[in-house]
């Protein structure tokens, strides 16, 4: 089914329309108000490619310069707004000389020596999250929705991105007076910066609406790419849209199912636990208390039991417990190593010893007085087991996002809360 409405768009298939607005119904009246706001404009946008039996079909075709980060992409979007639902495929190419040199080095397989890597994606926007899967990978992965837009519009970042991700930090306007190639249009603009594991964006975003439709024109991007060297950053990519009857697709076409995702088995999270003769944890789920929610279990990776909150699927991590079987005559001390300020403190626990280690978040500079501890953790000392515990911080571009278990506490309650595996 997915070749099948493929062959419409970017891969050479029929034409698309007039690019006119939905058939059925006139499109939303542009308020006269110089000072229109990113609410109002979202509010437009969602209202004009609301199409009763019909999904807003999107297309774009273009390149986007960055240095060594260049690349070139067809992406394709289908949203029924009414249902809150869409999906997008995308074809992705790097196209940067370095690209091509480092695949060449290393002889990499790529379809296109021209082009370099590729890859292609299929996503799917859900209330309850964003699926994906890629070309290379046997199943669809499930991801957080986007909420940006609110609730029956997590679809919507199909046409209007969302900039609120942690290592993003932007600045959103609207100019209700653009211009694009002649057209008057009312311009989206975002300005700021993103960072991903080694370079630094710093661009501004124009994506331009239709006066009169409200349907999207084009999005231009201009500024720097940082990664020890400055490179610019250019891309001015048009669209292309039309609205298709529901009926024409397949009826499978926004099921996640579709592009091979599979519901996963909860016991399958705790399969690394079955290999371990003696494990402590909180269980599945941690009721918490009136002060600390509750979490459950949200995976175990090379042997640590990771906790998020019981009412967030898509959550940070809360909490992390790692543990190491020991022989020893004699324990070591709880918290070894680590500041000169920091400090233990022990709590009571049936059948073991429980220690609150008091630390910091930045390491104290020499010479200098031990000030208040802003971080804690646990460690509990069992027959033949040392058992650890963090509440990990999550850093975003707006500063650090502790956990609502860094405190000491939270650390009694949650050493008190260990219990044995059965």
């Amino acid at each position: 089914s997915v070749a099948l409405v493929a062959c419409r768009g970017s891969t050479g298939g029929p034409s698309f329309g007039d690019g006119g607005p939905c058939p059925n119904k006139t499109p939303p009246a542009v308020p006269s108000d110089a000072d229109m706001t990113v609410e109002e404009l979202t509010d437009l946008v969602a209202e004009a490619i609301t199409c009763p039996g019909y999904a807003f079909h999107m297309r774009s075709v273009g390149q986007y310069e960055a240095g060594p980060y260049s690349s070139y992409s067809e992406t394709e979007a289908w949203i029924d707004m009414q249902r809150g639902v869409g999906r997008v495929e995308q074809l992705f190419r790097i196209t940067s000389d370095e690209a091509l040199a480092e695949a060449a080095t290393a002889e990499a397989e790529a379809d296109d020596e021209e082009y370099g890597l590729e890859f292609r994606s299929t996503g799917i926007s859900l209330s309850d999250g964003r699926y994906s899967s890629r070309q290379d990978e046997e199943q669809a992965e499930k991801g957080s929705p986007s909420t940006c837009h609110g609730p029956g519009r997590e679809a919507l970042w199909l046409v209007l991105p969302c900039f609120d991700g942690p290592l993003q930090d932007f600045e959103i306007s609207i100019d209700p007076n653009g211009s694009y190639n002649g057209r008057e249009a009312i311009a989206f603009v975002a300005e700021g910066e993103s960072s991903g594991s080694d370079e630094t964006y710093y661009t501004t975003r124009h994506m331009f609406f239709d006066s009169e439709t409200l349907l999207p024109l084009s999005v231009i991007v201009e500024g720097t790419l940082d990664i020890g060297e400055i490179h610019p950053v250019q891309s001015d990519i048009p669209f292309e849209h039309e609205f298709v009857p529901l009926d024409s697709l397949p009826l499978d076409f926004f099921d996640p199912a579709s592009i091979g995702y599979v519901e996963p088995d909860p016991a399958e999270i705790e399969e690394p636990l079955d290999r371990l003769e003696t494990v402590y944890w909180l269980g599945r789920e941690f009721e918490g208390s009136d002060e600390y929610p509750a979490l459950a279990l949200y995976d175990v990776f090379s042997g640590d039991i990771m906790y998020r909150p019981a009412d967030d699927e898509f959550g940070r991590i809360y909490v992390s417990i790692s543990q190491m079987p020991w022989t020893g005559a004699v324990f070591p001390d709880p918290g070894r190593g680590g500041d000169r300020c920091n400090e233990t403190v022990e709590v009571e626990v049936e059948g073991a010893r429980g220690f609150v280690i008091r630390k910091y978040h930045e390491r104290t500079p020499s010479g200098s007085e031990c000030p208040p501890h802003d971080r804690f953790a646990g460690e509990v000392h069992f027959e033949n087991m040392i058992v650890e515990i963090d509440a990990p911080s999550t850093g975003t571009r707006r500063g650090t996002m502790r956990s609502p278990y860094d405190s000491e506490e939270a650390m009694e309650l949650l050493i008190r809360g260990l219990e044995l595996r059965e």
